[in-house]
């Protein structure tokens, strides 16, 4: 038997929240297969793969992909909030009890996730922003949500939006005096595109390894 704090619990990013639901709201879908999901939300399978498994987690979507009802109450502004109370009811009793809803202590929620699930703060944070969202029950926070995932898909390069720490260099001339002489300087921007389903944990290796090669190339050259 799964104990209450090891059962399986949502964990969503914003913009696939809203996105979904913005989705919802236009058509309920008859089945919401890693298609359906890969299409709306323009990523690739395998990032549409996770965001079906915590839809159903969420008590959103049947096993069989089918819509719940909760899905269809949740699509609707005037019963979104009891979808949410009603998603609310797949986390523990004791998390409800600690922080409650419709404002939630963010740390007490991540460090409730540290201790009973033992997992890292990358994880946790991720959990507890699911659970806040959720808890919450608040239609405001859409106008605020990250549209990250829109936002790289009409850049000029036209590629793939969804691959994980995609790096675009872009170069911009200045002139600088030496000794006289016009010289141009060089500069480097680097442009790192984030997936939005990726963890706080695999965020901090894309920055940990960027910051390796950057400076440790730089620091080569000094030497």
């Amino acid at each position: 038997m799964v104990a209450a704090s090891e059962s399986i619990v949502p964990v969503l990013t914003e913009s696939a929240w809203w996105q979904s639901r913005d989705q919802f709201k236009r058509s309920l879908p008859t089945s919401v297969t890693v298609i359906y999901v890969a299409s709306v939300l323009k990523q690739k399978e395998e990032s549409a793969r996770q965001v079906v498994r915590n839809l159903k987690a969420a008590g959103l979507v049947e096993e069989d992909g089918t819509p719940t009802e909760i899905a269809n109450d949740w699509r609707d502004d005037e019963r979104y909030g009891e979808a949410c109370g009603a998603m609310l009811a797949v986390y523990p009793q004791e998390l409800r009890e600690i922080a409650p809803g419709p404002k939630p202590d963010r740390d007490v929620v991540k460090n409730w996730f540290m201790r009973a699930r033992k997992v890292g703060s990358g994880a946790a944070t991720n959990m507890a922003s699911t659970y806040l969202l959720i808890a919450s029950a608040d239609l405001g926070r859409q106008k605020d949500a990250p549209r990250r995932a829109t936002a790289s898909g009409t850049s000029a390069g036209g590629g793939d939006p969804k691959t994980p720490a995609r790096k675009g260099v872009k170069q911009t001339g200045q002139v600088v005096e030496h000794h006289g002489l016009s010289l141009p300087q060089a500069q480097i921007a680097v442009q790192i595109n984030i997936d939005p389903t990726m963890t706080a944990d695999q965020i901090d290796l894309v920055f940990a390894s960027m910051a390796k090669h950057l400076y440790g190339s730089r620091g080569a050259g000094s030497a």
